[in-house]
């Protein structure tokens, strides 16, 4: 059995508009929970405090990724379009693909699996491929 996962890595922006529009970038933060935590902290200082309602969250998507473990007794090939490049994954061994997500558009990216070969389609302009840590494709 092949495991795949797809996954975005993201950041949270935390801000600030205040009553009369000015708006404070109060920081980037790796979880949401964290953000939500400088909001409890930040509401209680003088410049926040007149209008705790200001505050939002936005989340970014930074870069994209697909992590697939051949998990099988036999290799498996991978191969990545539109590009028709390939690469053989031994067995036990996990491959990670990183795109930039597409801008402006939604992300299509998506894996075939048959036998043993899997077909991952990037939307991504570029990629760069991980086996067991180490790059091998850029």
């Amino acid at each position: 059995m092949k495991k795949y996962f797809l996954g975005t890595e993201r950041v949270f922006l935390l801000r600030h508009r205040g009553i009369n529009g000015t708006e404070t970038v109060l920081g980037f933060h790796s979880t949401l929970s964290a953000a939500e935590a400088s909001i409890e902290n930040a509401k209680w200082q003088p410049a926040f405090r007149e209008y705790p309602a200001g505050f939002s969250i936005d989340t970014y998507a930074l870069d994209k990724h697909l992590s697939l473990k051949n998990d099988s007794n036999e290799p498996l090939m991978l191969i990545i379009e539109p590009w028709a490049s390939s690469e053989t994954i031994p067995p036990g061994s996990t491959v990670d693909i990183h795109y930039p997500r597409p801008i402006d558009l939604d992300d299509t990216s998506h894996a075939d699996h048959n036998g043993n070969t899997v077909v991952f389609w990037c939307a991504g302009a570029t990629y760069e491929v991980d086996i067991d840590g180490v790059r091998i494709a850029m």
